[in-house]
């Protein structure tokens, strides 16, 4: 997979995900990260979702139960193998985890990752992450 592909498959994915759920973005950034701790190849693509936040922790939980509910009836399912403090839900590939608004932040937050098919790209050449526009 090439670095542009490994992008492409994680914005592809979050313009599903805006388009499915209806999510008011306020920003959202695209880049290329390691799958490791060593910053070497394999690298994969990611998007990071700030959305509009709630105004309380029951509506918080509400909103993420509704994000989980929609892609899970567009095809999107869960991992009983894949262990993360927030709902982790995959499909072709990709994973987005939905963290909502955690205690003491002003927003919350959705984090896509690709697949680990980029070896071409390396910690010099990844770049910059880079805000993209994702229709809402």
């Amino acid at each position: 997979m090439t670095p542009e592909q490994a992008k492409a498959q994680v914005v592809d994915a979050a313009k599903e995900i805006v388009s499915i759920t209806d999510l008011k973005v306020d920003k959202a950034w695209v880049e290329l990260a390691s799958c490791n701790d060593q910053g070497e190849a394999p690298f994969r693509g990611t998007v990071v979702i700030h959305y509009q936040p709630a105004s309380s922790a029951a509506e918080d939980r509400a909103i993420t139960d509704s994000i989980v509910g929609r892609l899970t009836a567009a095809g999107w399912s869960s991992d009983a193998g894949f262990h993360s403090y927030a709902p982790a839900l995959h499909k072709d590939g990709v994973s987005v985890l939905v963290y909502g608004q955690g205690p003491g932040q002003h927003g919350s937050l959705m984090d896509i990752r690709g697949e680990c098919r980029d070896v071409t790209s390396t910690k010099e050449t990844s770049g910059d992450s880079e805000q993209i526009d994702l229709g809402r």
